[in-house]
Order: C-alpha cells, then sequence, then structure tokens
C-alpha cells in the first residue's frame, strides 16, 4: 500500500511498506482509458480525499467495494451472479466480485473486497489469526482505525459516550459545540469532559498503537468500512467485533469530524441500519478514531 502526504508530489510517494498492488476495482478498469488514471482528479472535498499516485494509477482505488457480492431478481435477493434477465448488478463487479472468483491479492483479510490487518497496542501488523489487538489497518484505504475494548473501564470502553466539540473554528462549521460532562466517559479521560476534543488529546498522549495523529473521522471516511453485505452490524465483526455490542440496540451511531450545515450540529453514521444524519453538538453518541490515510 503506499502512503501519500497532501505536499508529497507523487512521484516522491512513501512506501509505508513492500506488498503487491491491489487490484482494481473491475468496473473502473473496464471504463476508463489508460490516460484516465493518470489524469484523475481528486474525488472527495471534505477531508478524504483520494490523491493521485505515480505510476499511471488512480487515487480510485483507495476505495472500498460495498460488500454485496450477491445478485438478485424482482423476487429474491442473495442469489449467484450473474442473474439471466437482471446485468450489470453491483454483485458482479469490483473488488467484492473478485474476491468471490479467488482472483483478488490481499495483504491482510477480511469479508468480501475488504482488506484489514490487524495492529498491536505498540503498533505492529499481526497475523489475521491473532486474539488480541487495538487497531485494525485499511490496506485499501491506508486509514488506521481504532478498536474499542468490550467492556472493563477505560478511555477505549465502548459503553462510552461522547458530545460533539471543537474549538477550531476552521473546521467547526461556525460553532464549538458543546463541552459536555464527566459521567458519560465514567471520567476516564484524567478529569476532563467527555466529548470529542478532549478524547482525541487523551487517545494521542497515549500514543494508541504508537502512534499520535488520531483524530475524528469524516463522514465519508467512517462510511469506508460500512459493510452493506452485512447486517447489524454492517461491517467485518471478525476484525471489528470488539467494537461492537451484540444487540441491536446499539451502541451503532458514531459522530464524524463534519459538521452540520446549519451550524449547530455534526453529522453520524449509524451501524445498524447505515443510516446517516445529523444530530445537535450536545447529543451523547459514541467514537471510533482514525489515523493516515491517502490524505495524510
Amino acid at each position: 500500500m503506499i502512503h501519500i502526504s497532501r505536499t508529497t508530489p507523487p512521484h516522491a510517494a512513501h512506501i509505508r511498506r513492500a506488498g503487491p498492488m491491489l487490484a482494481l476495482p473491475l468496473a473502473l478498469a473496464l471504463a476508463a482509458p489508460p490516460t484516465a488514471f493518470a489524469q484523475a482528479t481528486p474525488l472527495f472535498t471534505d477531508g478524504f480525499e483520494s490523491e493521485q499516485l505515480g505510476g499511471g494509477a488512480s487515487g480510485n482505488d483507495f476505495i472500498n467495494d460495498s460488500g454485496v457480492g450477491w445478485c438478485a431478481t424482482a423476487s429474491a435477493i442473495n442469489l449467484p451472479c450473474p442473474q439471466p434477465g437482471w446485468p450489470q448488478q453491483d454483485g458482479e463487479r469490483g473488488r467484492d466480485a473478485l474476491a468471490a472468483a479467488g482472483s483478488l491479492p490481499k495483504i491482510g483479510g477480511g469479508r468480501a473486497g475488504f482488506d484489514f490487518t490487524k495492529v498491536s497496542s505498540q503498533g505492529v501488523m499481526l497475523p489475521a489469526s491473532a486474539t488480541q489487538w487495538a487497531c485494525v489497518h485499511d490496506e485499501v484505504t491506508g486509514l488506521t482505525w481504532e478498536l474499542k475494548h468490550d467492556g472493563g473501564g477505560g478511555a477505549r470502553d465502548y459503553r462510552n459516550r461522547f458530545s460533539w466539540y471543537d474549538p477550531n473554528p476552521a473546521t467547526n462549521g461556525g460553532s464549538t459545540g458543546s463541552p459536555g460532562g464527566t459521567s458519560t466517559c465514567n471520567n476516564s479521560l484524567n478529569g476532563a469532559a467527555c466529548n470529542t476534543y478532549e478524547y482525541v488529546k487523551y487517545i494521542n498522549a497515549v500514543g494508541l498503537c504508537g502512534e499520535n495523529d488520531w483524530r475524528i473521522p469524516t463522514r465519508r471516511e467512517l462510511l469506508s468500512i460500512v459493510d452493506r453485505g452485512a447486517y447489524s452490524p454492517r461491517v467485518d465483526t471478525d476484525y471489528f467485533k470488539p467494537f461492537f455490542v451484540n444487540s441491536l440496540q446499539g451502541p451503532y451511531s458514531y459522530w464524524t469530524a463534519t459538521p452540520a450545515a446549519n451550524g449547530q450540529g455534526a453529522w453520524w453514521v449509524n451501524f445498524s441500519n447505515t443510516g446517516v444524519s445529523n444530530a445537535t453538538n450536545a447529543s451523547l453518541n459514541w467514537i471510533m478514531l482514525v489515523r493516515g490515510g491517502a490524505n495524510q
């Protein structure tokens, strides 16, 4: 996986580690002329921009597939692909289709076209068989995700909830948000309030997985790990399982760094039904931090 800084020109890309380049989604490879890859422009504008790579590759290969590897008709779902009379379905193309055909090389593992690697609390890449890990690295997007504790207290306990707070006027959409109190995260931030800003400060001071550039993900970044082929939670639980509760009641709604247009709230993503909406800054939601990616 090639890791690129926003300020680094394509010819000076920094290689994070050796490994085979992942195949472009089949649909992109078929649809785009050879010159399109070299001329591709950033796809996103709210903090998850796919920068161009050297060597004629496009930023498009930083996008995860949907996770849907099956086809459907008017009367049935979860059918093999292709289905006569129902052509051009999502399950017929892209990383998921390549994975189903056994022709998608992966660095790590994961369901369908996803490619995740477990990471130790010291930042060491672990095999898929590891039973203890603290972070999850996405080999497709380059993002690394915080993993929650499945109970027992502490700042990273999955039950902790936080208000949305961002004192930076350049990123808060016109409102700093709500500082909140200390009880909703069990006073686990050394006396600081339970809000997104203080949680990021705490995790960076701890140096989770050997890094100190953790942040709240943007809306698009958080949606990048949604697995639409899974159901409640819509995520690969072989890698993110300690992060979720085995209950339809959640906790499934997670804050993003993307402020609402009205200046009074921010967006969240719900992993139970893939709902995406916004809430007031004082609302209490859950958090999963991220670092790295194509925009760093």
